[in-house]
């Protein structure tokens, strides 16, 4: 084998580890998505509460 195939074998190698890490990764954190455990984890501007007020929705709460 000359160096240049030694070189895109090892290319080959690298992209196809990457590749399994980032489903390895997904996976991963698609189990752990909702086990935290803690009310509002999802972020303070996903909250779908009744009493929300939305200004540009045409609508208004009382």
């Amino acid at each position: 084998m000359e160096t240049k195939d030694i070189i895109i074998f090892a290319v080959i190698l690298l992209a196809a580890g990457f590749n399994l890490y980032r489903r390895y990764m997904k996976k991963k954190a698609g189990e752990d998505n909702g086990s935290t455990g803690t009310p509002g984890a999802k972020g303070s501007f996903s909250g779908n509460n009744d009493d929300d007020y939305e200004p540009y929705s045409g609508r208004r709460n009382n």
